[in-house]
């Protein structure tokens, strides 16, 4: 498998983060004209490199798969060192990768992708770290989870994490959603 081409892949948003879904730059922007919030955007001009190798190991290949099944677009692109990272960068990012899309999201027995991605959502949320929200949001709607069922689980996690908690976080959810819905208006529109 070939990767580093740079080339970003059509997703819905526009930004990705670097714990949910990929890596970028970090970027300051205002909501509303209120304070300025932290994202974290993809940098399309920061080549892409993999520390010289063209091939990736069979485990990481098949977990840069399954992402791709997951997500819906490549993940390799955003995960792969740039120039710019320390050499241990790689093994970082192949050890995460391996061990979310090789360890965690296969695991269907009990689990399917579509309720787990639902948990990933309310975990990320609780947790109040809005990048990766805004990450695992996207795989949510990506793998069938209504945006009437993320409401749901806003509120009951407003119950037991808190209401302050769960405004900040639906504030990202609005914004996927729009985001969300613009992409289906586009794709129904090429059909």
């Amino acid at each position: 498998m070939r990767t580093g081409s740079g080339e970003r892949p059509a997703v819905f948003g526009q930004r990705l983060s670097a714990a949910g879904i990929g890596a970028g730059y970090v970027g300051v922007r205002r909501r509303g004209g209120g304070a300025p919030g932290l994202s974290i955007h993809y940098h399309p001009t920061a080549p892409v490199q993999n520390r010289g190798m063209t091939e990736h190991t069979p485990e990481y290949t098949h977990a840069l798969e399954t992402a791709e099944r997951i997500l819906g677009f490549s993940l390799a692109p955003f995960v792969d060192p740039r120039p710019y990272e320390p050499t241990n960068a790689y093994d970082f990012t192949r050890i995460a990768t391996e061990h979310a899309f090789n360890d965690a999201w296969p695991r269907t027995d009990h689990l399917d992708v579509r309720t787990r991605a639902l948990v990933s959502v309310t975990i990320t949320a609780s947790l109040g770290v809005l990048e990766p929200l805004r990450g695992q949001l996207r795989i949510a709607l990506h793998n069938g989870v209504t945006k009437e069922e993320i409401v749901e689980a806003f509120i009951q996690m407003a119950v037991y994490a808190g209401v302050a908690r769960a405004f900040d976080s639906y504030a990202v959810a609005r914004e996927v959603f729009a985001e969300y819905d613009k992409t289906q208006d586009a794709a129904r529109d090429k059909a």
